[in-house]
């Protein structure tokens, strides 16, 4: 895939390195016309662009913007004539399989195309080079983005009009804010919540007195799972056990273990070696019901996945369990504390790839190499805080 898009580009990165056009200019004039804005990632990812979306909104209120989103999940996070005026939803994997969703990408792109927009701005992370190129053929005029990889080619600017280098020690969302320098915004506080409903808080309240959740006792949440191509980030649910019962032993603690239908064999997993008795929840909130969940939480504990993106955007503190990935890059936004092993070939997830390199250790020592202990400490020093 990537060798056939290096062939088709190539062209136009001969004429960009004739042309050479500056990516750190700034658009001259003031922004106006129609945006959209590329936040097709997964549910973290998505939720780490509301910043910088709702910063454009409300700086540049003359530009219309719209927002792709994966799915209608993601779209929860963007409410109407705050963040956005419109919301498109397809989804991204499609791309990934091109003969198969051929018919279905090619209109999609003609959508794009004939919706006219004058400017295009993908946000952090692009889901590898596809969204870049997109961009580039929505004819917008001006087209913002980070630089990925292209093949064997080099960097994806010549894309673009105005870009930003990757940078794995920048988080997320602080460069998501970063690419809006080019349209003049600067000097951004980032502003990162949740957009809770009424409903959401009074289906969290009911949640929790049903099951006793709270009770005089500290409320600590868990997500122990990942969707099934990132099991690479999951720590041992029989250690996930252990720290259930340290909490309930411990601290007295009640528990509730959040996720999707698709992680409930780990959940299952996990409460076959628990001691204790965790409220299991895995399967019966929606994003939204389970963002208002957290915002009640005294402490959540994860793995590094999209509801660790959600208890910092109600600004429940963090006690996150990092692998392969980027501690940095991806942190939650907010008080939090990783835990994570220091190793010569740790972080190796490569956003540029969207792809984790092959484990020389045989397994993902990384991960393994965290003790129960570890987490303990750092749940330790967390509520010693509070």
């Amino acid at each position: 895939m990537n060798l056939l898009i290096t062939l088709f580009f190539l062209p136009w990165l001969f004429i960009w390195n004739l042309i050479k056009k500056s990516p750190g200019k700034g658009v001259q004039e003031t922004p106006s016309g129609s945006i959209l804005v590329i936040a097709a990632g997964g549910i973290g990812d998505t939720l780490l662009s509301l910043p910088a979306v709702e910063a454009l909104k409300r700086k540049l209120p003359g530009l219309k913007a719209t927002v792709w989103v994966n799915n209608m999940d993601s779209g929860v996070f963007f409410q109407e004539g705050k963040g956005m005026d419109s919301l498109i939803c397809y989804p991204f994997p499609n791309f990934f399989s091109p003969f198969r969703f051929f018919g279905e990408n090619l209109k999609f792109l003609w959508k794009i195309n004939r919706l006219g927009f004058s400017h295009v701005l993908v946000v952090e992370p692009s889901q590898n080079i596809i969204s870049a190129i997109i961009a580039f053929s929505s004819k917008a005029k001006i087209r913002i983005g980070p630089r990925y990889r292209l093949g064997i080619i080099g960097d994806t600017d010549f894309l673009f009009t105005h870009s930003l280098p990757f940078n794995y020690e920048r988080h997320t969302l602080e460069m998501n804010l970063d690419l809006l320098r080019f349209l003049g915004i600067e000097d951004i506080s980032p502003d990162f919540h949740f957009p809770l409903g009424e409903r959401e808080k009074g289906e969290a309240e009911s949640l929790i007195k049903k099951h006793g959740l709270r009770e005089g006792r500290l409320f600590i949440g868990m997500h122990i799972g990942a969707n099934p191509n990132q099991r690479y980030k999951c720590w041992d649910p029989r250690k996930f056990a252990e720290i259930a019962d340290f909490l309930a032993v411990d601290f007295q603690a009640r528990v509730a273990i959040t996720g999707g239908r698709g992680e409930l064999p780990q959940v299952e997993e996990m409460l076959s070696f628990s001691k204790s008795t965790p409220v299991n929840l895995v399967g019966c909130l929606g994003i939204p019901d389970t963002a208002a969940l957290l915002a009640h939480c005294d402490l959540f504990i994860t793995n590094d996945s999209g509801p660790m993106h959600i208890a910092a955007s109600v600004k429940t503190p963090v006690v996150a369990i990092f692998g392969p990935t980027h501690p940095k890059k991806n942190a939650p936004f907010g008080p939090h504390i990783i835990v994570r092993k220091e190793m010569d070939c740790s972080p190796c997830y490569d956003w540029k790839y969207s792809s984790i390199a092959k484990c020389g250790h045989g397994r993902l020592k990384c991960l393994e190499d965290i003790s129960v202990e570890d987490v303990k400490r750092a749940i330790r020093e967390m509520l010693n805080k509070r």
